[in-house]
């Protein structure tokens, strides 16, 4: 008799316990027959959270002297077996053959053998056994025999089960996290770790909490994320026995970084003798600056030198140059030194005559006495006498007087606030001999008027809409820090109209413009998108000594409306009926007389449009829109608005919530205020400068 024995080693990754059934099985000799041997493992006893089971299919063929073995495993997702085999034993009389079939790590190497041995020729009965060691070791078999032609199982399948070893709860005695305290700037965000003690308790869930989510929010995975400036506790619980541990989060506003854009010199040039000093005065522009770091030069050492602190000394007669460098930029400024010996007796200066011009779009205008739109920029030379003067280089200053204005080391005088200002030459000779120039500024604000509008460039961000001193009407596209992108030319002979950002007003799924002339014509000019506006189309008149609030979607019907405050202060609305149409004028309040009113977007979140109001002495209110037509009262969200031009309207940021921006109207500055929601805004962020 041959006898055949297949052992299946499988890995402790199957269940704690299993049923297992023998199906019969055909063979048939000497003609080629098949025996077909099925194992069933399914699991009776499960560790929580396993699951298994297991079915192997054998095919045995007998061919005369050959033996043919096929099989195929299937393993339940999740499971890794350790490395199995099946062992063959030929046994002919007292001698016993095994034939390795080989697998490659967790699996079969292959599915297939085909073995012929002389030796195993022997008659039927064949018999084939096969076992399991279990996960804890306990052997588990069965066999079945085919004896000619027929196959008969010699046995009862049984069931195995491996009681698993009793489950310790280990309680939770505390938690800790790896930090105390940190401190973030607004969005910024960090990533909180808590430990809890035992490291084997059985239950590790913890929750996580926010003393403040107006100023910091935290997830379920212990993220937190700077939402606005403040002071906010972050705690994690656990969820066994409730321990606690907690985090100060100290969130401050984002630190602007402003860029150098220039360095002047009190000094263009000076005359020295040999062994004097001078010290020299660097400004660099703006005055807020990050970096205020400057570096000193001297091209020739030999002449003069100078040091870290702009102090120059004249070493020999000759002539050099001393230049100061910033940090920030490379941007140089330069002073002309010239030395001469002791022996020699300066000329000095006995007067000095300042001319002046302009430079404006080509043609020079000489010997302008006052700044306009036109000049706003001057450039300042001298005349000095006697004109063989050893050193005829002056420094010039700026004295204000009713107005500003600012002067650099070549002489170019760029105008300020509106008023009178007296341009100073002061000789560097040492005479202190001075020329005077009193200059009248009449200058408007680079921007003339300006704006907020809902998203023009499909970004989901808002703009500001700008009109420059030239009539061009300028959009500068909101980012999601704030700052304004780079500017794209609408249009232009915008500058008799007034300018406002009303949403889609035509329905074609981009934001417009509207205008009101001067003749009081009310002017839809389609958006086009990041590019120039579409052709002008009049959709109303009238609006002489009127004041127009595009007030975006009041009535909840999709379609921008328009709020209208005549000369009486009576406040009326006009409903959006699509393609640039609007309905006839309903009265919604009155009493807006000495109000500045502004469409100011969502502020608060609920999806209404909410409007903005600055009474006569400064002070700032929001007036939530409950739809229909309707506001809530009023509440206080500022005050100090009086020398501020106020825009608003759009989400410039791009979170949901509508932001002002307001100008300084002394200094030409344009800040960002980013909407938080009921009636908050964040502290002002200067993103602009010359408007």
């Amino acid at each position: 008799m041959r006898r055949r024995i297949v052992s299946l080693l499988l890995g402790a990754a199957l269940a704690m316990g299993f049923t297992t059934t023998l199906l019969p099985a055909v063979h048939a000799a000497p003609t080629p027959d098949t025996i077909d041997v099925k194992s069933v493992f399914s699991p009776t006893t499960l560790v929580a959270g396993s699951a298994a089971s297991v079915n192997l299919n054998i095919s045995v063929t007998v061919v005369g002297n050959n033996l043919a073995l096929a099989w195929s495993d299937t393993l339940p997702a999740g499971l890794t077996p350790q490395a199995a085999s099946f062992v063959l034993y030929c046994t002919t009389g007292t001698t016993t053959t095994p034939y390795t079939i080989p697998s490659t790590g967790s699996t079969f190497g292959q599915t297939s053998v085909t073995l012929t041995n002389a030796s195993c020729s022997g008659t039927l009965p064949l018999t084939i056994d096969w076992s399991v060691i279990t996960p804890s070791g306990s052997p588990y078999s069965d066999s079945i025999t085919a004896t000619n032609n027929k196959v008969t199982p010699t046995h009862t399948n049984g069931t195995l089960t491996i009681t698993p070893p009793p489950v310790v709860d280990v309680p939770v005695t505390g938690v800790a996290l790896d930090k105390a305290s940190a401190t973030l700037v607004v969005d910024d965000t960090l990533t909180l770790t808590a430990t809890v003690s035992p490291s084997d308790a059985r239950d590790q869930t913890v929750m996580w909490s926010s003393s403040d989510e107006t100023v910091a929010t935290v997830d379920s995975s212990g993220l937190v994320t700077a939402v606005a400036a403040g002071s906010a506790t972050i705690t994690v619980t656990t969820n066994d026995g409730g321990f606690t541990a907690s985090a100060d989060i100290t969130v401050n506003e984002p630190i602007v970084t402003v860029s150098v854009t220039g360095v002047t010199l009190d000094k263009a040039s000076a005359t020295l003798v040999v062994g004097d000093t001078l010290t020299l005065t660097a400004t660099v522009a703006p005055s807020d600056a990050t970096d205020q770091t400057v570096m000193w030069s001297s091209n020739d050492e030999t002449v003069a030198t100078v040091d870290s602190s702009g102090l120059g000394t004249a070493i020999a007669a000759g002539s050099a140059t001393i230049t100061v460098t910033t940090n920030d930029g490379g941007f140089t400024a330069s002073a002309d030194v010239t030395v001469t010996d002791t022996s020699e007796s300066p000329i000095l200066v006995t007067s000095i005559t300042i001319h002046s011009y302009c430079v404006y779009y080509d043609m020079i205008i000489h010997d302008l006495a006052k700044m306009t739109d036109a000049c706003p920029k001057m450039q300042m030379s001298v005349t000095v006498e006697p004109s063989d003067a050893t050193d005829p280089s002056v420094t010039w200053s700026v004295e204000p007087d009713t107005g500003t204005a600012t002067i650099d080391s070549t002489g170019l005088l760029t105008a300020g606030n509106n008023g009178t200002v007296t341009v100073v030459a002061t000789a560097n000779d040492g005479s202190d001999v001075r020329g005077t120039l009193v200059v009248t500024i009449n200058v408007l604000n680079k921007m003339v008027r300006f704006t907020e509008s809902p998203d023009m460039t499909g970004d989901g961000r808002g703009e500001v809409l700008a009109v420059d001193f030239s009539g061009v009407l300028w959009m500068y596209p909101g980012t999601a820090s704030g700052q304004l992108g780079p500017r794209i030319n609408l249009g232009s002979n915008f500058q008799d109209k007034k300018v406002f950002g009303p949403g889609d007003i035509n329905g074609d799924g981009r934001a417009d413009v509207l205008a009101i002339d001067s003749a009081g014509n009310l002017l839809l000019y389609p958006g086009q998108g990041a590019k120039a506006l579409g052709a002008v189309k009049q959709v109303g008149n009238g609006w002489t000594g009127w004041r127009l609030i595009p007030a975006g979607d009041l009535t909840g019907d999709g379609k921008p409306d328009l709020l209208g405050i005549d000369s009486l202060g009576d406040l009326y609305m006009y409903a959006g009926k699509g393609g640039g149409l609007f309905a006839m004028k309903v009265k919604v309040g009155n009493g807006w007389n000495g109000w500045d009113l502004y469409a100011a977007g969502d502020l608060n979140g609920d999806g209404k449009n909410d409007i903005l109001g600055i009474d006569g002495v400064g002070n700032l209110f929001q007036y939530a829109g409950k739809g229909s037509w309707t506001f809530a009262m009023k509440v206080q969200a500022g005050n100090g608005w009086i020398g501020f031009t106020l825009a608003s309207g759009g989400d410039l940021n791009g979170d949901g919530l509508a932001d002002i921006t307001g100008r300084n109207d002394d200094t030409g500055e344009l800040f960002f205020y980013r909407g938080m929601g009921n009636a908050k805004f964040a502290m002002k962020v200067r993103i602009a400068t010359g408007w």
